[in-house]
């Protein structure tokens, strides 16, 4: 990659640049990228790229921001005992910005500050209660836990 008559100078001239290069390209959002691993209910594992920038990879999940400027964030859901958690990555938001709404087997999240806009429409394996047990925003993430609703439901005939 780096001829090797530069030297280190030579290199870490190259990295400086390369970088710099990199941090321009990425403008004011920051660059955000990275691979999810999970493993699928038949036992396969799944590995997805997300990104905000089209120039890194063919990210599907998290793609670069639409012409809008909304940003389609990073997230997680976790099923455990009856409950899911739901983990959205979210950074330069406050917690007064953020918006969640749950219902029909679906949970919309939608965020908006002066520099960053998020939007992001998850859909969950079970249906859940419309207000989350539990609401944490800390340090960009947001992390939101929920009882499943129980869809069999006993009913009493008169």
């Amino acid at each position: 990659m780096f001829p090797k008559d530069k030297g280190f100078e030579g290199i870490f001239a190259d990295f400086e640049r390369l970088a710099k290069a990199m941090m321009e390209q990425a403008g004011s959002q920051g660059l955000v990228y990275g691979y999810q691993s999970v493993q699928g209910p038949d036992g396969v594992p799944h590995i997805r790229e997300f990104t905000n920038q089209p120039a890194c990879g063919v990210a599907k999940s998290i793609g670069p921001p639409k012409d809008d400027g909304i940003i389609e964030p990073y997230h997680d859901v976790l099923e455990q005992d009856g409950r899911l958690k739901v983990i959205v990555d979210m950074p330069g938001v406050e917690k007064k910005d953020i918006k969640v709404k749950a219902g029909a087997g679906q949970l919309c999240i939608d965020a908006k500050s002066e520099h960053r806009a998020y939007s992001k429409t998850i859909r969950l394996k079970a249906r859940v209660c419309e207000k989350p047990k539990k609401a944490t925003y800390r340090n960009g993430v947001l992390e939101l836990t929920y009882d499943t609703e129980n869809e069999t439901k006993d009913l009493k005939v008169d």
